[in-house]
């Protein structure tokens, strides 16, 4: 064709217009499989996104107030399918012990992983998370190595809030025990500062709590018995008896178990000194020691007329020693002939009697008494048992002078 392109021309025109269809086709290639990694990548961060998310949301639940240990389970099995591939079909449980929480579409799942929910490296429960229908095979069954691992790390989230809420009730219920104990427990800082004191302790010493807190705890001690703090480091476990001060300034027995608190890296940051005061102890002891030395005789009964306790004093005047008595029935103070039949709602209505009477010692020998009996009683105001001082008046009575008969009018008020 004349005027017209040369063939060569329209040849070379359209290699290259071929050449650039190619050049389109790769392009376009890369173009989906671009889209393809970009929309993988997206699908990868919105499945890290729902895993970040349903770790968190188990994390929080610890945050919720009085939640218990059931409650996180709970909340737990809620939250879990969401961070799975397919959540519509997705169902869980945790079985602890006898005790089974599930969602409410649980029920034989046709795939499932399970992973061990371990408590200071003891195993206490089980997490299981499944599908419901079938689904291509995966890493694990249709599962994900990231959903695998996920699991995994549920688990060991729901093992630190187990031993977490653990700690927590055991603390409440140590703070619940020292708060209500009658023995004081205080503890204090390095400088002494008062930093806790429960109300038996502040009672105690004449105190409320919030007067204690941020004292020097050695307002509870005269200035002699305070020990130099390079002593107090040492101590462990040390247990002694002193006097300490009240606010009112008298002061009374106690004693002081004392120990060191201790950080994880072992140094000392405080002190607690658990106290019990002695008075009334002290003051038993002291009635004890009196009634031991002192000459009368001193027997008490139960409401069965056996003795429960003698006084050396008692035992010695009917010729017995202490032990031979403990049991026996108290009627073998008293000769056959002047046994009476007395009911117990008759001594019941004793208050301080007064009597002369004779009484037989363990030799088949008599000897005249003066007696004083009263009865013992509960809070209730029940009758407990009888008590019953004796005084040996041979010295100045002989048992022909004695009438058995005659009540002494006087009556001993023994408050």
């Amino acid at each position: 064709m004349i005027g017209g392109p040369s063939k060569k021309k329209v040849m070379l025109e359209l290699e290259q217009k071929n050449k650039r269809i190619r050049e389109l086709e790769i392009m376009e290639s890369k173009y989906q499989q671009t889209r393809e990694n970009l929309l993988q990548i997206a699908r990868n961060l919105n499945q890290r996104i729902s895993e970040v998310k349903c770790l968190y949301n188990i994390t929080s639940l610890v945050e919720k107030p009085n939640i218990t240990i059931e409650g996180v389970l709970k909340g737990t099995i809620e939250q879990v399918p969401k961070a799975w591939q397919f959540p519509t079909i997705s169902c869980a449980k945790v079985t602890w012990g006898e005790k089974e929480f599930h969602t409410e579409n649980y029920h034989a799942p046709v795939s499932h992983l399970k992973s061990e929910i371990k408590v200071y490296g003891e195993s206490v429960a089980t997490i299981e998370i499944g599908y419901l229908e079938k689904k291509p095979k995966s890493f694990e069954g249709p599962f994900t190595k990231d959903e695998r691992e996920l699991l995994n790390s549920i688990a060991k989230q729901l093992g630190r809030i187990i031993e977490q809420k653990q700690a927590e009730q055991g603390l409440i219920r140590l703070q619940k025990a020292i708060q209500t104990m009658r023995l004081g427990v205080t503890i204090t800082d390095q400088d002494r500062n008062i930093v806790f004191s429960n109300p038996a302790d502040a009672k105690m010493h004449g105190y409320f709590v919030e007067e204690l807190i941020g004292k020097d705890v050695r307002i509870f001690s005269p200035e002699e018995n305070i020990p130099a703090v390079d002593e107090i480091d040492k101590w462990k476990g040390m247990t002694r008896e002193s006097v300490n001060l009240r606010k009112d300034g008298s002061s009374f027995p106690v004693r002081l178990i004392s120990d060191v608190v201790k950080n994880i890296e072992g140094d000392t940051v405080g002190f607690v000194t658990i106290s019990e005061d002695l008075t009334e102890r002290m003051s038993a002891e002291h009635a004890k020691k009196a009634v031991e030395t002192v000459r009368l005789g001193i027997t008490l009964t139960d409401t069965d007329r056996h003795i429960i306790y003698t006084n050396p004093a008692d035992a010695s005047m009917h010729g017995y020693e202490v032990n031979e008595l403990i049991g026996k029935d108290v009627r073998m103070f008293s000769p056959p002939d002047l046994h009476k039949y007395t009911t117990k709602s008759e001594i019941t209505k004793w208050k301080g009697k007064v009597r002369e009477s004779i009484n037989i010692r363990k030799d088949g020998s008599l000897f005249a008494v003066r007696l004083i009996t009263d009865v013992v009683k509960n809070m209730r105001g029940e009758t407990i048992a009888f008590v019953t001082i004796s005084e040996d008046i041979s010295d100045r009575v002989t048992i022909h002078e004695v009438d058995t008969e005659n009540e002494s009018k006087e009556k001993i008020n023994f408050g």
